[in-house]
């Protein structure tokens, strides 16, 4: 009969445990797992929103770049890429004065400017001017430079150029080299924007 006690024993041994056991699992499976997903998806949550945070801290350190493109877009857009005026008495005036300090800026020599008849091309209205200049090649260079790279553009659309007169006589007397001259006729025309009288 002992013997019959401890099988039955051994027997509620082995039942209590595997009844703590199946609680114990209950237990882990109905509160710790879903309170483990539950935090998971919030660790999950938060490393997103801390990666759209990083992405919104970074466009937001591009504010000064963002606002310095806004100004020089603003600025570009108030450049003037044609020649703007009311008339094309006014359009000429403009040129012929924006040209004459091109000229003496590059230490050219301006001989005359006069206007050239206004034409059209696909709907788009030229009016241009030509100068007659003299100077050194190297001045010359550098009108015919700044006038193609000036805005409101400007294109030169013919030229004669000839040799001048040599600039330089105090070399020529002291033996050392003179300076090669040219003597230069640009015809210069731009595109016109005629604004609207008030």
């Amino acid at each position: 009969m002992i013997r019959e006690w401890r099988d039955i024993a051994s027997i509620r041994c082995t039942i209590f445990v595997v009844a703590n056991m199946a609680v114990c699992f209950l237990i882990f499976d109905l509160a710790i797992l879903p309170i483990r997903s539950f935090f998971d998806e919030r660790d999950a949550q938060i490393a997103e929103k801390r990666a759209i945070l990083a992405r919104l801290s970074a466009v937001a350190a591009q504010e000064s770049s963002v606002q310095a493109l806004a100004r020089q877009t603003e600025a570009a857009k108030n450049q003037n890429e044609l020649l703007r005026g009311t008339n094309d008495g006014v359009i000429n005036a403009d040129l012929q004065t924006r040209l004459k300090a091109m000229v003496q800026a590059t230490g050219a020599r301006l001989r005359s400017v006069r206007n050239l008849p206004p034409s059209a091309s696909d709907e788009i209205k030229y009016i241009g001017a030509q100068v007659e200049i003299s100077g050194p090649i190297r001045a010359i260079h550098q009108t015919v430079h700044a006038i193609e790279s000036a805005k409101p553009y400007l294109f030169i659309v013919g030229a004669v150029i000839k040799p001048g007169p040599q600039m330089n006589p105090q070399a020529a007397n002291g033996g050392g080299s003179v300076e090669p001259a040219l003597d230069a006729q640009l015809d210069i025309v731009g595109a016109v924007q005629p604004e609207a009288r008030n």
